[in-house]
Protein backbone atom coordinates (compact mmCIF):
# COMPACT_ATOMS: atom_id res chain seq x y z
CA UNK A 1 0.00 0.00 0.00
CA UNK A 2 0.97 1.00 -1.33
CA UNK A 3 2.61 0.75 -0.83
CA UNK A 4 4.48 2.59 -3.91
CA UNK A 5 6.23 3.30 -8.00
CA UNK A 6 6.65 4.72 -11.04
CA UNK A 7 8.62 5.79 -14.66
CA UNK A 8 10.64 6.34 -17.44
CA UNK A 9 10.54 9.90 -20.11
CA UNK A 10 6.74 8.61 -20.45
CA UNK A 11 6.26 8.75 -16.94
CA UNK A 12 7.08 12.61 -17.23
CA UNK A 13 4.43 13.09 -19.79
CA UNK A 14 1.96 10.63 -17.36
CA UNK A 15 2.92 13.31 -14.17
CA UNK A 16 1.24 16.15 -16.39
CA UNK A 17 -1.76 13.83 -18.00
CA UNK A 18 -2.44 12.31 -14.74
CA UNK A 19 -1.34 8.72 -15.83
CA UNK A 20 -1.66 6.26 -12.78
CA UNK A 21 0.51 4.09 -13.41
CA UNK A 22 3.34 6.44 -14.26
CA UNK A 23 6.11 7.54 -11.81
CA UNK A 24 4.62 5.68 -8.58
CA UNK A 25 0.92 6.50 -8.92
CA UNK A 26 1.41 10.32 -10.08
CA UNK A 27 -1.83 12.43 -9.93
CA UNK A 28 -2.54 16.14 -11.05
CA UNK A 29 -3.36 18.66 -9.41
CA UNK A 30 -4.31 22.43 -10.70
CA UNK A 31 -1.78 25.19 -9.55
CA UNK A 32 -4.69 27.19 -7.87
CA UNK A 33 -5.11 24.46 -5.40
CA UNK A 34 -1.23 23.92 -4.80
CA UNK A 35 -1.12 28.35 -3.94
CA UNK A 36 -3.82 27.51 -1.39
CA UNK A 37 -1.36 25.35 0.78
CA UNK A 38 -0.32 26.80 3.70
CA UNK A 39 3.11 25.97 5.02
CA UNK A 40 2.88 25.54 8.44
CA UNK A 41 6.13 24.08 10.19
CA UNK A 42 4.48 20.86 12.38
CA UNK A 43 6.44 19.63 15.39
CA UNK A 44 8.65 16.68 15.30
CA UNK A 45 6.75 13.19 14.53
CA UNK A 46 6.10 11.09 17.82
CA UNK A 47 6.53 7.28 17.73
CA UNK A 48 4.63 5.06 16.15
CA UNK A 49 2.03 3.48 18.18
CA UNK A 50 2.16 0.26 20.00
CA UNK A 51 -0.20 -3.12 19.94
CA UNK A 52 -0.86 -2.20 22.92
CA UNK A 53 -3.40 0.26 24.02
CA UNK A 54 -1.71 4.08 24.01
CA UNK A 55 -3.86 4.67 27.27
CA UNK A 56 -0.85 2.28 28.60
CA UNK A 57 2.26 3.96 26.50
CA UNK A 58 0.54 7.71 25.86
CA UNK A 59 -0.27 9.58 22.41
CA UNK A 60 1.31 8.69 19.71
CA UNK A 61 1.57 9.33 15.92
CA UNK A 62 2.83 8.35 12.34
CA UNK A 63 3.19 8.91 9.05
CA UNK A 64 1.42 6.13 7.03
CA UNK A 65 1.69 7.12 3.25
CA UNK A 66 2.61 10.15 0.88
CA UNK A 67 1.38 11.00 -3.12
CA UNK A 68 2.99 13.59 -4.60
CA UNK A 69 1.74 15.18 -8.15
CA UNK A 70 4.65 17.26 -8.87
CA UNK A 71 8.46 17.94 -7.18
CA UNK A 72 6.30 20.46 -4.84
CA UNK A 73 2.98 18.98 -4.02
CA UNK A 74 1.63 16.14 -2.23
CA UNK A 75 -0.30 15.04 0.56
CA UNK A 76 0.43 13.16 3.40
CA UNK A 77 -1.69 10.92 5.65
CA UNK A 78 -1.01 9.05 8.83
CA UNK A 79 -2.76 8.80 12.19
CA UNK A 80 -3.14 9.92 16.19
CA UNK A 81 -3.43 7.55 18.42
CA UNK A 82 -4.78 8.08 22.20
CA UNK A 83 -7.42 5.52 23.25
CA UNK A 84 -8.48 5.60 19.47
CA UNK A 85 -6.99 6.28 16.29
CA UNK A 86 -7.77 9.43 14.12
CA UNK A 87 -6.95 9.25 10.15
CA UNK A 88 -5.64 12.86 9.54
CA UNK A 89 -4.55 14.31 5.92
CA UNK A 90 -1.96 17.27 5.14
CA UNK A 91 -0.47 19.23 2.34
CA UNK A 92 2.73 20.78 1.17
CA UNK A 93 3.60 22.68 -1.39
CA UNK A 94 7.41 22.51 -1.09
CA UNK A 95 8.26 19.01 -1.64
CA UNK A 96 7.91 18.29 1.98
CA UNK A 97 9.99 20.79 3.44
CA UNK A 98 6.70 21.80 5.74
CA UNK A 99 3.49 20.66 5.46
CA UNK A 100 -0.23 22.76 5.97
CA UNK A 101 -2.20 21.94 9.05
CA UNK A 102 -4.13 18.12 9.21
CA UNK A 103 -7.30 17.42 8.39
CA UNK A 104 -9.05 14.67 10.08
CA UNK A 105 -10.54 12.19 8.18
CA UNK A 106 -12.12 9.35 10.37
CA UNK A 107 -11.46 7.62 14.02
CA UNK A 108 -11.26 4.08 14.84
CA UNK A 109 -11.42 2.11 17.74
CA UNK A 110 -7.62 0.71 18.77
CA UNK A 111 -7.62 -3.01 17.33
CA UNK A 112 -5.66 -5.70 17.92
CA UNK A 113 -3.15 -5.01 15.92
CA UNK A 114 -2.49 -1.99 16.93
CA UNK A 115 -3.36 1.86 14.46
CA UNK A 116 -6.09 0.58 12.31
CA UNK A 117 -4.86 3.07 9.92
CA UNK A 118 -0.94 1.83 10.16
CA UNK A 119 -1.67 0.39 5.88
CA UNK A 120 -3.44 2.87 4.79
CA UNK A 121 -2.44 4.52 0.82
CA UNK A 122 -3.35 7.63 -0.98
CA UNK A 123 -4.19 8.57 -4.53
CA UNK A 124 -4.89 11.52 -5.95
CA UNK A 125 -5.88 12.97 -9.73
CA UNK A 126 -7.22 16.41 -10.01
CA UNK A 127 -9.71 17.50 -7.45
CA UNK A 128 -10.61 13.69 -7.03
CA UNK A 129 -8.02 12.09 -3.93
CA UNK A 130 -8.55 8.73 -2.12
CA UNK A 131 -7.73 6.91 1.10
CA UNK A 132 -8.05 3.38 1.64
CA UNK A 133 -7.20 0.98 4.09
CA UNK A 134 -9.86 -0.20 6.79
CA UNK A 135 -12.40 1.82 4.58
CA UNK A 136 -12.03 4.41 1.39
CA UNK A 137 -12.70 7.59 1.66
CA UNK A 138 -13.06 10.27 -0.94
CA UNK A 139 -12.61 13.71 -1.37
CA UNK A 140 -13.69 15.58 -4.52
CA UNK A 141 -12.52 19.08 -3.82
CA UNK A 142 -8.34 19.00 -3.27
CA UNK A 143 -8.62 16.99 -0.22
CA UNK A 144 -10.91 19.34 1.76
CA UNK A 145 -13.70 17.42 2.61
CA UNK A 146 -13.85 13.66 3.07
CA UNK A 147 -16.19 11.12 3.30
CA UNK A 148 -16.78 7.33 3.86
CA UNK A 149 -17.75 5.87 0.03
CA UNK A 150 -17.03 2.54 0.40
CA UNK A 151 -16.48 0.05 3.97
CA UNK A 152 -13.47 -2.23 3.78
CA UNK A 153 -10.68 -3.42 4.53
CA UNK A 154 -10.02 -2.25 1.01
CA UNK A 155 -6.80 -4.07 -0.37
CA UNK A 156 -6.25 -2.34 -3.24
CA UNK A 157 -6.64 1.05 -5.22
CA UNK A 158 -5.36 2.83 -8.36
CA UNK A 159 -7.08 5.46 -10.50
CA UNK A 160 -6.70 5.53 -14.43
CA UNK A 161 -8.18 8.62 -16.77
CA UNK A 162 -11.50 8.91 -15.46
CA UNK A 163 -12.23 5.63 -14.04
CA UNK A 164 -11.23 4.42 -10.65
CA UNK A 165 -10.88 0.78 -9.49
CA UNK A 166 -10.48 -0.78 -5.94
CA UNK A 167 -10.22 -4.75 -4.88
CA UNK A 168 -12.61 -5.12 -1.57
CA UNK A 169 -12.06 -8.08 0.78
CA UNK A 170 -13.83 -9.84 3.53
CA UNK A 171 -15.64 -7.42 6.14
CA UNK A 172 -16.24 -9.06 9.37
CA UNK A 173 -19.85 -9.80 8.76
CA UNK A 174 -18.41 -12.48 6.07
CA UNK A 175 -18.64 -15.48 8.30
CA UNK A 176 -17.87 -18.50 5.87
CA UNK A 177 -15.36 -16.55 3.62
CA UNK A 178 -15.69 -14.11 0.51
CA UNK A 179 -14.31 -13.42 -2.70
CA UNK A 180 -12.42 -10.58 -3.23
CA UNK A 181 -14.55 -8.14 -5.60
CA UNK A 182 -13.12 -5.53 -7.91
CA UNK A 183 -14.79 -2.43 -7.48
CA UNK A 184 -15.10 0.62 -9.67
CA UNK A 185 -16.44 4.32 -9.47
CA UNK A 186 -16.11 7.27 -11.81
CA UNK A 187 -13.47 9.17 -10.84
CA UNK A 188 -15.65 12.29 -9.62
CA UNK A 189 -17.82 10.28 -7.94
CA UNK A 190 -18.55 7.79 -5.47
CA UNK A 191 -21.17 5.60 -7.43
CA UNK A 192 -19.39 2.02 -6.55
CA UNK A 193 -20.30 -0.83 -8.71
CA UNK A 194 -18.92 -4.45 -8.89
CA UNK A 195 -17.04 -4.58 -11.68
CA UNK A 196 -18.00 -6.96 -14.78
CA UNK A 197 -16.19 -9.42 -15.55
CA UNK A 198 -14.06 -9.60 -12.53
CA UNK A 199 -9.90 -11.15 -12.45
CA UNK A 200 -10.74 -14.83 -10.68
CA UNK A 201 -9.40 -14.06 -7.42
CA UNK A 202 -8.83 -17.29 -4.80
CA UNK A 203 -11.51 -17.82 -2.16
CA UNK A 204 -10.84 -15.74 1.05
CA UNK A 205 -12.01 -19.09 2.96
CA UNK A 206 -12.01 -17.00 6.59
CA UNK A 207 -14.16 -14.55 8.38
CA UNK A 208 -12.35 -11.16 7.81
CA UNK A 209 -9.35 -12.16 6.14
CA UNK A 210 -7.43 -10.12 3.61
CA UNK A 211 -5.63 -11.83 0.82
CA UNK A 212 -2.74 -9.30 -0.30
CA UNK A 213 -3.55 -7.68 -3.65
CA UNK A 214 -1.67 -5.45 -6.15
CA UNK A 215 -3.02 -3.22 -8.83
CA UNK A 216 -0.40 -2.04 -11.64
CA UNK A 217 -2.29 0.21 -13.64
CA UNK A 218 -0.41 0.99 -16.78
CA UNK A 219 -0.62 3.53 -19.80
CA UNK A 220 -3.06 2.80 -22.89
CA UNK A 221 -5.41 1.01 -20.33
CA UNK A 222 -3.17 -1.88 -19.02
CA UNK A 223 -3.35 -3.54 -16.12
CA UNK A 224 -2.11 -5.86 -13.71
CA UNK A 225 -3.69 -7.32 -10.94
CA UNK A 226 -1.70 -9.96 -8.44
CA UNK A 227 -3.65 -11.65 -5.84
CA UNK A 228 -0.78 -13.22 -3.14
CA UNK A 229 -1.60 -15.97 -0.76
CA UNK A 230 2.04 -15.64 0.74
CA UNK A 231 1.69 -12.99 3.61
CA UNK A 232 3.64 -10.01 2.53
CA UNK A 233 5.94 -8.76 5.11
CA UNK A 234 3.69 -6.35 7.44
CA UNK A 235 0.01 -6.24 6.35
CA UNK A 236 -1.85 -8.90 8.89
CA UNK A 237 -3.85 -12.11 6.91
CA UNK A 238 -3.28 -12.90 3.08
CA UNK A 239 -2.76 -17.16 4.15
CA UNK A 240 -6.35 -17.75 4.29
CA UNK A 241 -7.16 -17.96 1.08
CA UNK A 242 -7.87 -21.00 -0.84
CA UNK A 243 -4.57 -22.93 -2.26
CA UNK A 244 -4.73 -22.09 -5.95
CA UNK A 245 -1.63 -20.14 -5.37
CA UNK A 246 -0.26 -17.27 -6.72
CA UNK A 247 -2.54 -15.19 -8.74
CA UNK A 248 -1.76 -12.75 -11.54
CA UNK A 249 -3.87 -11.46 -14.57
CA UNK A 250 -3.74 -8.39 -16.76
CA UNK A 251 -6.30 -6.72 -19.53
CA UNK A 252 -5.66 -4.68 -22.05
CA UNK A 253 -8.88 -3.01 -22.25
CA UNK A 254 -9.45 -0.62 -19.26
CA UNK A 255 -11.02 -3.87 -17.23
CA UNK A 256 -13.07 -5.32 -20.36
CA UNK A 257 -11.87 -8.35 -20.39
CA UNK A 258 -9.42 -10.47 -17.97
CA UNK A 259 -6.72 -12.76 -18.72
CA UNK A 260 -4.82 -15.07 -16.72
CA UNK A 261 -0.51 -15.01 -16.42
CA UNK A 262 2.11 -17.10 -15.90
CA UNK A 263 3.48 -16.44 -12.18
CA UNK A 264 7.38 -16.22 -12.07
CA UNK A 265 7.37 -16.62 -8.16
CA UNK A 266 5.37 -16.81 -5.07
CA UNK A 267 4.76 -13.72 -2.91
CA UNK A 268 4.27 -11.20 -5.31
CA UNK A 269 4.89 -7.64 -3.11
CA UNK A 270 4.76 -5.07 -6.19
CA UNK A 271 4.23 -4.64 -9.72
CA UNK A 272 5.60 -1.69 -11.82
CA UNK A 273 5.08 -1.07 -15.28
CA UNK A 274 6.25 1.96 -17.49
CA UNK A 275 4.33 1.09 -20.68
CA UNK A 276 2.51 -1.89 -20.13
CA UNK A 277 5.32 -4.06 -22.07
CA UNK A 278 7.53 -3.84 -19.59
CA UNK A 279 7.00 -4.94 -16.17
CA UNK A 280 9.10 -5.85 -13.21
CA UNK A 281 7.77 -7.66 -10.06
CA UNK A 282 9.35 -8.03 -6.82
CA UNK A 283 8.77 -11.07 -4.83
CA UNK A 284 9.46 -12.15 -1.25
CA UNK A 285 8.70 -15.22 0.90
CA UNK A 286 9.50 -15.31 4.30
CA UNK A 287 12.39 -18.07 5.21
CA UNK A 288 13.52 -18.01 8.69
CA UNK A 289 14.03 -15.50 12.04
CA UNK A 290 14.21 -12.23 10.17
CA UNK A 291 14.93 -13.31 6.48
CA UNK A 292 13.03 -13.62 3.33
CA UNK A 293 13.98 -15.01 0.22
CA UNK A 294 13.46 -12.15 -2.54
CA UNK A 295 13.95 -11.38 -6.69
CA UNK A 296 13.13 -9.63 -9.04
CA UNK A 297 11.71 -10.45 -12.43
CA UNK A 298 10.89 -8.57 -15.47
CA UNK A 299 9.20 -9.25 -18.74
CA UNK A 300 9.02 -7.29 -21.97
CA UNK A 301 5.99 -8.80 -23.53
CA UNK A 302 3.41 -7.65 -21.24
CA UNK A 303 4.09 -10.33 -18.62
CA UNK A 304 3.77 -13.41 -20.88
CA UNK A 305 7.46 -14.55 -20.49
CA UNK A 306 9.07 -13.59 -17.61
CA UNK A 307 13.15 -13.35 -16.82
CA UNK A 308 14.73 -13.84 -13.57
CA UNK A 309 17.12 -10.70 -12.90
CA UNK A 310 17.87 -10.99 -9.07
CA UNK A 311 17.76 -13.23 -6.25
CA UNK A 312 19.47 -13.87 -2.72
CA UNK A 313 21.73 -15.82 -4.06
CA UNK A 314 24.60 -13.19 -5.00
CA UNK A 315 26.49 -15.29 -6.93
CA UNK A 316 24.37 -16.31 -8.68
CA UNK A 317 21.54 -13.61 -9.64
CA UNK A 318 23.12 -10.24 -8.32
CA UNK A 319 23.01 -8.79 -4.88
CA UNK A 320 19.62 -8.39 -2.91
CA UNK A 321 19.78 -8.79 0.68
CA UNK A 322 18.66 -12.15 2.08
CA UNK A 323 17.66 -10.34 6.01
CA UNK A 324 14.80 -8.34 6.28
CA UNK A 325 12.03 -8.06 3.87
CA UNK A 326 11.50 -6.05 -0.15
CA UNK A 327 8.12 -4.88 -0.49
CA UNK A 328 7.96 -1.17 -1.79
CA UNK A 329 9.63 -1.63 -6.05
CA UNK A 330 9.25 1.56 -7.65
CA UNK A 331 10.65 1.79 -11.31
CA UNK A 332 11.95 5.17 -12.43
CA UNK A 333 12.82 4.51 -15.84
CA UNK A 334 13.35 1.62 -18.33
CA UNK A 335 16.23 0.68 -16.26
CA UNK A 336 16.53 2.03 -12.43
CA UNK A 337 14.77 0.40 -9.86
CA UNK A 338 14.52 1.36 -6.29
CA UNK A 339 13.12 -0.69 -3.47
CA UNK A 340 12.96 -0.89 0.16
CA UNK A 341 12.42 -3.30 3.18
CA UNK A 342 12.92 -3.39 6.93
CA UNK A 343 15.34 -5.36 9.56
CA UNK A 344 18.49 -3.48 8.30
CA UNK A 345 16.85 -3.60 4.40
CA UNK A 346 16.97 0.24 4.37
CA UNK A 347 16.40 1.33 0.42
CA UNK A 348 18.46 -0.25 -2.48
CA UNK A 349 19.01 0.99 -6.17
CA UNK A 350 19.53 -1.03 -9.19
CA UNK A 351 20.88 0.94 -12.21
CA UNK A 352 21.51 -1.79 -14.85
CA UNK A 353 17.37 -3.22 -15.13
CA UNK A 354 17.36 -5.39 -11.81
CA UNK A 355 20.54 -7.50 -12.48
CA UNK A 356 22.36 -5.86 -9.58
CA UNK A 357 21.26 -3.96 -6.40
CA UNK A 358 23.29 -1.52 -4.15
CA UNK A 359 22.38 0.13 -0.82
CA UNK A 360 21.43 4.20 -1.05
CA UNK A 361 20.01 4.66 2.78
CA UNK A 362 20.10 2.90 5.88
CA UNK A 363 20.28 3.92 9.72
CA UNK A 364 20.75 2.73 13.04
CA UNK A 365 16.58 2.44 12.90
CA UNK A 366 16.28 0.71 9.39
CA UNK A 367 19.34 -1.17 10.99
CA UNK A 368 17.19 -1.84 14.56
CA UNK A 369 13.88 -3.15 12.36
CA UNK A 370 12.18 0.06 10.99
CA UNK A 371 11.16 -0.76 7.60
CA UNK A 372 10.98 1.40 4.36
CA UNK A 373 6.79 0.83 3.85
CA UNK A 374 6.73 2.81 0.54
CA UNK A 375 8.59 4.67 -2.31
CA UNK A 376 7.07 7.33 -4.44
CA UNK A 377 8.50 9.18 -7.45
CA UNK A 378 7.30 12.07 -8.98
CA UNK A 379 9.34 11.93 -11.48
CA UNK A 380 12.33 9.96 -12.24
CA UNK A 381 14.68 12.53 -10.35
CA UNK A 382 12.03 13.44 -7.19
CA UNK A 383 11.07 11.09 -4.88
CA UNK A 384 10.15 10.30 -1.24
CA UNK A 385 10.27 7.15 0.69
CA UNK A 386 8.15 6.56 4.05
CA UNK A 387 9.42 4.58 7.19
CA UNK A 388 7.34 3.73 9.96
CA UNK A 389 7.40 1.36 12.87
CA UNK A 390 9.76 3.77 14.60
CA UNK A 391 9.94 3.56 18.67
CA UNK A 392 12.28 6.36 18.60
CA UNK A 393 10.98 10.17 17.79
CA UNK A 394 14.62 11.04 16.44
CA UNK A 395 14.50 7.93 13.71
CA UNK A 396 13.44 9.50 10.09
CA UNK A 397 10.02 9.25 9.34
CA UNK A 398 10.18 11.21 5.78
CA UNK A 399 13.05 11.36 3.23
CA UNK A 400 13.75 12.86 -0.19
CA UNK A 401 16.13 12.48 -3.11
CA UNK A 402 16.45 14.92 -6.00
CA UNK A 403 18.95 12.32 -7.82
CA UNK A 404 16.74 8.99 -8.60
CA UNK A 405 17.56 7.57 -5.26
CA UNK A 406 21.61 7.63 -5.18
CA UNK A 407 20.82 9.72 -2.04
CA UNK A 408 18.67 10.59 0.43
CA UNK A 409 17.93 13.88 2.99
CA UNK A 410 15.43 13.51 5.83
CA UNK A 411 12.64 16.05 6.70
CA UNK A 412 10.40 16.57 8.94
CA UNK A 413 7.10 14.78 8.65
CA UNK A 414 3.86 15.79 8.86
CA UNK A 415 2.76 13.85 11.75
Amino acid sequence: MQRIAGLTAVAVICVLAGCSSAVSKPSVVTSSSASAVPSLELPSPTPTPSAFPTSTYGPSSTTDAVAFASPTYGWGVGSVCTVNCTLRVATTDNGGKTWGSSVAIATLPFSINGDPFANVSVRFQGANGWISGPNLYASHDNGHAWRQALSGPILALEPYENETWAVRGCGADDTVGCLPRLMVSPADSDNWSVASPQPHFALSVAAGATPFVVIERAPRGIAFVAENIVPPPYPSGGGAVSSEGQLLFTSTNLGRSWQSLPTPCSGIQSIRSIDGVHVWILCAEPCCTGNWVKSVWTSADGGRIWSERSGTDPIAKGSIPFSGTADSLTVTTNGIGVFGGSNGVGIWRSSNSGITWDPTWTDICIEGGDQVSQIWFATPLVGWAVTSNSVDPQCASLLRTINSGLSWTALRAPF
